[in-house]
């Protein structure tokens, strides 16, 4: 049988210090420093925000009677918006992953 050349450094079930190092990442996003940022920036205005107004266009260009109106602004604007979102979302979990390492 063949062995493996390099030994791996830890094993691949997830014992308690990762489940433990996880939960303090976690808790610093849903009820730490960056609960704030996470809800109000991340989830309100890069991810619900841009939901309802492609909900509302879609909607308004849908009703009987109307012309489809597809406004360049409220794309454009939407996709900055989830641009911001995903930009946002990726600082809190890089900052919140190093402010746990620290502690």
């Amino acid at each position: 049988m063949r062995q493996p050349v390099v030994k791996p450094l830890h094993d691949t079930k997830p014992n308690l210090e990762i489940v433990q190092g996880l939960a303090k990442r976690l808790q610093l996003i849903l009820g730490g420093p960056f609960t704030l940022a996470f809800w109000l920036l991340f989830f309100s205005l890069g991810l619900l925000l841009p939901l309802l107004m492609e909900i509302w266009e879609v909607v308004s260009a849908r009703l009987p009677g109307t012309i489809g109106y597809h406004g360049k602004w409220i794309a454009a604007s939407t996709a900055i918006l989830v641009l911001a979102g995903g930009f946002l979302l990726r600082y809190i979990f890089v900052y919140a992953g190093q402010i746990s390492a620290f502690r």
